[in-house]
């Protein structure tokens, strides 16, 4: 039976990728991963402070200040980015639908 399925034509995945929805979801990927760069290095000054509270002198950058800055960047850059561009990319590829540009240049 699953071999039956593996051949069914119609389980296959859509053979015409639409360039424009899969740019937008790389895009928000890429912009996913700088947001997880500068999250990591948040992280990094916060384990630093944390072992060595005098290494930056500099007020502003207190551990109470950092963790804030890390734990948002991860959270609300990385992650809510990383799952609108990872769901923008699964959806348009298992839809099986084409764009709404390409759907409306079609139907004329």
């Amino acid at each position: 039976m699953a071999q039956r399925r593996a051949q069914d034509p119609t389980l296959r995945p859509s053979p015409i990728a639409d360039p424009a929805t899969v740019r937008v979801a790389f895009e928000y990927l890429a912009c996913a991963t700088f947001w997880l760069l500068v999250g990591t290095a948040a992280g990094l000054l916060d384990a630093l402070k944390l072992n060595w509270p005098d290494i930056f002198a500099v007020p502003w950058l207190s551990f109470g200040r950092v963790r804030p800055v890390h734990t948002n960047t991860v959270f609300w850059g990385w992650s809510s980015m990383a799952l609108v561009g990872l769901a923008l990319y699964v959806v348009a590829s298992t839809s099986r639908a084409p764009c709404g540009a390409r759907r409306s240049r079609a139907s004329r």
